[in-house]
């Protein structure tokens, strides 16, 4: 059932980029939603569940927005060892906080590597508008909806963990 949940997941998110994301711009960047939830898995599952999630989130989301498969896969596959360096080391607030990091460096890389390839295209960019127009607005919208996510992810568990007075077992949860 698992499985099954986080392929429908999957589907979703790539779906989600190729028609939510570009109605959300940050300075004409848009957020990677499958790197996002790739920071997400990181943070809440570990690196392992990543390892999955990534290769699957790249090739669906290239698959269904028509790009380049290869550019994708190895833009998103830049989140496992970003994650991988931020768990090793310990943050002042936790770790969601080396989460949003590897996101960052993610995130960087993935539109870095899509410069790279308008640039093999003929595209003419100059450095500095990388950095203004792609990088940094793009490392805004991703974090911005970490953020977001990782508060509603936080929100539900805290209403998880509640101590519910009278309730000894999940019939007397049920709703009536």
């Amino acid at each position: 059932m698992r499985a099954i949940a986080g392929a429908a997941g999957i589907l979703l998110l790539a779906a989600g980029q190729g028609t939510v994301a570009p109605l959300f711009p940050v300075a004409g960047a848009t957020a990677e939603f499958p790197l996002v939830a790739a920071a997400l898995v990181g943070w809440l599952r570990g690196v392992r569940a990543t390892l999955i999630f990534v290769p699957a989130a790249g090739a669906l989301t290239a698959a269904l927005a028509g790009r380049d498969l290869g550019l994708y896969v190895v833009g998103y596959a830049a989140v496992v060892p970003a994650l991988a360096a931020a768990s090793e080391y310990r943050w002042p607030m936790g770790r969601w906080m080396g989460a949003a990091a590897a996101l960052a460096a993610a995130g960087a890389w993935f539109r870095l590597l899509l410069v790279g390839a308008a640039v093999l295209d003929g595209a003419d960019i100059a450095a500095g508008d990388v950095l203004r127009h792609a990088i940094a607005p793009g490392a805004l919208a991703d974090a911005t909806f970490f953020a977001g996510a990782a508060a509603v992810v936080a929100l539900i568990r805290s209403l998880h963990r509640l101590p519910l007075r009278g309730a000894r077992s999940r019939e007397a949860l049920r709703w009536p």
